[in-house]
């Protein structure tokens, strides 16, 4: 059972206030940084704000017997019936002031995430006045649980930690992201269906990415990933995406930007190649209605800078070979993810619904037709052109 701290003690156990003081009140405010949202035990939600010390921004200081103290903050976690009271329980019953307005993250458990996310999202946003620098995630763990383990031992910055790991990791692989645009987006019609990036604590033998195994690894040991993402149909969590699916999206989205790969070519022959992947232009997308069915075409248009180890072989000799191989890849990597998305979850992701407005003269003969049943059975195609280019050669020790 997960114990809930009461709030006056998180703060003073949070803030180990040492030393001799009046008893007076003591007036400061320190920051929430992310705030994790579960399911209570006792009242609807467990809520956790993660926060930045006071002083943070000095790293690590020495306490009275010379040993360094991680300032890096900690987390408050109370039940409370709605969000907005457990921020109010917090700061009415603590000796300090909570601020959100540097908020970076608002990471909603799974269980949360299925109920709907909209009740909480609006509450954020319109009771709680949540500025638009927040990003949202979700994670099929518990929040408190990954909000505890988030942050590695050498980190020295929460606030940095937070923006950093999640602008960088995310930024271009998710449509919808921040939490204003998810609000509005969940008021729109037809609104499409959100994805949301995915924290997980990390996990011996999870199945590794076919197209991504190769990505060059960037040496971060971190206890929780931000790994794959989270269907929504309808504002509820439907599913989840591999990290193959996020690379997929971004690729139908025209979000893509540029990515190295490697592959064994051809296969099994333990031979590799490297692929600089990169998005020429944004996709080029057609929806049409024949004798009452929607038909959604996209055309991917990238280019593909490689280095090769086989001596024996001259790129003229090597390349028609390859490019056919490589554009089936991308293909087979793109339908998978629009199987999984619309057919299996139940989420128009790919904003077909948006599309097939523009085929009608007025609102109101769109919203005679539209159904999202019709647009979950589109029948949706997906072609890749790939321009090949050789960068040189590379030997693989």
């Amino acid at each position: 059972m997960k114990r809930i701290l009461a709030p006056v003690l998180a703060v003073l156990m949070l803030f180990n206030l040492s030393g001799c003081y009046d008893v007076e009140e003591i007036s400061y405010t320190v920051a929430a940084i992310a705030v994790g949202i579960d399911k209570g035990e006792n009242l609807k939600y467990r809520v956790s704000f993660h926060i930045e010390k006071a002083g943070s921004n000095e790293g690590e200081e020495e306490d009275s017997e010379g040993k360094k103290e991680n300032k890096k903050g900690g987390l408050i976690t109370v039940e409370a019936p709605t969000v907005s009271s457990a921020y109010e329980m917090v700061n009415d019953l603590s000796s300090v002031h909570v601020s959100i307005d540097n908020l970076k993250m608002v990471l909603l458990s799974a269980q949360i995430s299925k109920d709907g996310i909209y009740p909480v999202i609006s509450e954020l946003m319109c009771d709680m006045n949540l500025k638009n620098n927040a990003y949202v995630a979700v994670t099929d763990e518990d929040a408190d649980t990954v909000m505890e383990n988030i942050v590695p031992e050498d980190e020295e910055y929460l606030s940095a930690f937070y923006q950093r790991i999640l602008y960088n990791r995310y930024k271009a692989e998710t449509k919808y992201f921040l939490i204003e645009e998810v609000y509005f987006n969940m008021l729109s019609f037809p609104g499409q269906d959100i994805m949301l990036p995915l924290a997980r604590l990390k996990k011996a033998n999870v199945p590794q990415s076919r197209l991504r195994s190769g990505i060059l690894p960037e040496g971060e040991n971190y206890e929780v990933e931000f790994s794959g993402g989270a269907a929504f149909s309808g504002g509820s969590l439907s599913g989840f995406f591999s990290d193959d699916d996020m690379m997929a999206a971004s690729l139908m989205y025209g979000d893509f930007k540029t990515e190295k790969i490697s592959f064994e070519y051809p296969e099994g022959s333990g031979k590799y190649i490297i692929v600089q992947l990169a998005q020429q232009k944004k996709p080029e997308k057609r929806t049409k209605i024949k004798e009452g069915r929607i038909y959604d075409d996209a055309v991917i248009c990238l280019s593909a800078t490689y280095l090769f180890a086989d001596e024996g072989e001259s790129f003229g000799e090597f390349t028609p070979g390859f490019e056919k191989y490589l554009k089936n890849e991308i293909k087979t990597l793109c339908e998978e993810f629009i199987k999984r998305s619309v057919y299996i979850y139940g989420a128009d992701t790919l904003s077909i619904g948006k599309r097939l407005k523009k085929c009608f003269l007025t609102n109101g003969e769109f919203a005679a037709f539209y159904k999202k049943e019709k647009v979950l059975s589109a029948e949706i195609n997906v072609d890749v052109r790939l321009d090949i280019k050789s960068g040189g050669r590379f030997v693989f020790k």
